[in-house]
């Protein structure tokens, strides 16, 4: 969940911009930017939101606040992607905006700001699922190229820790799609549930109903955001709370069925049997594979779309079982159920996969009709290393930029790899197998790889961390990762950022450099602590404190320098020796931020 901060929702050096924070308003601000629909970051955004500025967003999220929330159309700004527009600043000057592909959920975007006056860039990626086809985004790099370095990186860090190495979506999705063909195997009446949010997981979604040949069923409320933001097909997608359409799939299902049945036994030996594994005679509802008597005709679909958490998983499950029954017969659809829990927090790292049967303290396999206690099931490691190893490097900036649900058409090295990650993933069995748990690591944010990637191929100045950053503490633990590939001289705020990056030494300035070298005795305190030359001086602290100080203020650190030495000669040379060398020059510019010579602070 986003970090609900204020200092997080305005944008440094762009007065009166608010990004995803709608409980921070206030006269000055000018402009909100909404990167995405979800709850977690329209916090404080209603049907009767006034202001005081308009809202921009991609025309899929603005379709969304009119038709869904209720927000008046007067204040909603969409903006079609990858077009710049300019936004005036609270400062009376103007920002240039332009919005970018998240792949996170239908309509989300980044959001990259240019102040044209001050030259500043920011980058604030809302939630985003950092894959190559986002890393290597033309829109993206052509922005780069053409206006510079992004001097602060606004980061979605809510897997920012190296345990969160789960596969790429393309994988995950190939792997539910070989669990469902599998468990169509073993029973075909079987109804496929999968967890999904008011927007969000339809490529989840689409992969199983593919793999299931099968339309997903939706309620009303789902099927009008699929169609706002562009998901909806009629040949992937069916709106259960429609009677007259649930009535002609079911009709079509009858259809369907009486072509299959018709194709195996004229394929058979003539004595009945189809050879298909798990087939079984539409006409015999009480088929080997069934343990209760169902209705002879065919369910008008086999995957149905519900919400993430809610209730007692496998209990919801097995009153499904009983209570989703033919209106014509009175007997039940199904004859099991297998629900899937799509979510990044459910990948552990572990060498080992767990098989577990649900009835003593069982852990919650994710099943998206109900939450139970205990832990989540674990993922084989080595499935996701092998899905990671095949993919090649791309060769150009523009390669790879769009990412397609795997179906029957999938590589052999998908195939495999599907068929690895769904051995991985061991579901939850209760109700005598006939309902089962499956928790895969489908996520829609990027994982901690993902996330390094990212930030090293565009190599911001400063990141700053946007989820589970509540203090400094937190803070500090997500920079530390990425602190290799940021430019630490523009964070003046931290000294060791100078120490850190040797690759980036800031230059002296010019009037600086003349005056040590005329007189670099008189203008810096030698490095051995002593009234010697002033050799051994560190040249990359030396230029940072060249880009400090003005001449006036190296004589004036120089003058206490000297005070603080003849005060306490014989405990200076004792401290020297076990930490100074060439670091008293640091110390001068810790003394300098902090308001002080070397005797003015505790």
């Amino acid at each position: 969940m986003a970090t609900q901060l204020g200092a997080l929702k305005r944008i440094r050096g762009f007065q009166g911009f608010n990004v995803d924070g709608f409980n921070y308003q206030g006269p000055d601000i000018v402009a909100y930017f909404l990167t995405h629909f979800h709850s977690d970051h329209t916090c404080g955004l209603h049907a009767g939101f006034k202001g005081p500025a308009p809202i921009y967003c991609s025309p899929v999220t603005g379709a969304l606040l009119t038709a869904v929330m209720g927000v008046k159309s007067s204040m909603v700004r969409p903006m079609p992607l990858g077009v710049p527009f300019d936004v005036p600043t609270g400062d009376g000057e103007v920002a240039e905006a332009t919005f970018i592909d998240a792949n996170h959920c239908p309509g989300s975007v980044l959001v990259h700001l240019r102040h044209k006056a001050t030259g500043r860039i920011v980058l604030h990626t809302g939630d985003f699922r950092a894959a190559r086809r986002v890393r290597e985004d033309p829109a993206l790099h052509r922005l780069i190229r053409t206006h510079g370095k992004i001097d602060e990186l606004l980061l979605d860090t809510t897997y920012c820790a190296p345990q969160w190495k789960f596969p790429d979506q393309d994988d995950v999705c190939a792997a539910m799609g070989e669990i469902t063909r599998r468990e169509l195997a073993r029973e075909p009446r079987t109804l496929f549930l999968v967890g999904s949010y008011q927007i969000g997981k339809e490529r989840a979604v689409a992969a199983v109903a593919r793999a299931a040949n099968s339309r997903a069923g939706v309620g009303w409320h789902r099927a009008r955001t699929l169609k706002l933001s562009g998901w909806w097909d009629d040949s992937l997608f069916v709106c259960e709370d429609d009677e007259y359409t649930m009535q002609s799939a079911t009709d079509a299902a009858q259809s369907d069925s009486r072509i299959v049945a018709s194709s195996l036994a004229s394929k058979g030996d003539g004595s009945g049997a189809t050879g298909a594994i798990g087939a079984r005679d539409p006409g015999d509802p009480t088929g080997p594979r069934s343990h209760h008597r169902l209705s002879p005709r065919e369910p008008p679909t086999l995957v149905r779309v519900v919400p993430m958490g809610g209730g007692s998983a496998h209990d919801n499950m097995r009153r499904l079982l009983r209570d989703d029954v033919d209106p014509d017969t009175g007997l039940p659809w199904y004859a099991a159920v297998v629900a899937f829990r799509p979510t990044g927090w459910s990948y552990t790292r572990s060498r080992t996969a767990m098989a577990v049967d649900g009835r003593a303290g069982a852990p919650d396999a994710g099943n998206p009709l109900g939450k139970v206690k205990g832990e989540v099931l674990r993922v084989k490691e080595e499935a996701v290393e092998a899905a990671e190893g095949w993919k090649a490097e791309p060769e150009e900036a523009e390669a790879r930029v769009a990412v397609e649900v795997p179906d029957g058409g999938a590589s052999s090295a998908r195939a495999d790899i599907a068929a690895e990650l769904a051995s991985a993933y061991k579901p939850w069995i209760e109700n005598d197998g006939r309902t089962r748990c499956y928790s895969v690591p489908y996520s829609e944010h990027s994982s901690f790889v993902e996330l390094v990637e990212f930030v090293k191929r565009i190599r911001p100045r400063r990141v700053t961390p946007t989820v589970n950053a509540d203090t400094k503490a937190d803070k500090d633990r997500i920079m530390k990762h990425f602190l290799e590939f940021t430019d630490l001289a523009a964070d003046k705020n931290r000294l060791d950022h100078y120490f850190f990056n040797k690759r980036s030494v800031p230059e002296v300035k010019a009037e600086v450099k003349r005056e040590i070298e005329s007189d670099p005795v008189a203008a810096l305190p030698s490095a051995d602590g002593g009234d010697g030359e002033g050799g051994g001086i560190d040249p990359e602290i030396l230029a940072a404190l060249g880009d400090a100080l003005t001449p006036e203020e190296l004589r004036q650190q120089s003058a206490l320098w000297d005070a603080a030495q003849r005060t306490s000669r014989a405990a200076q040379e004792a401290a020297q020796a076990a930490v100074l060398g060439p670091f008293p020059l640091g110390c001068v510019a810790l003394v300098r931020g902090g308001g002080g010579g070397f005797g003015g602070g505790s």
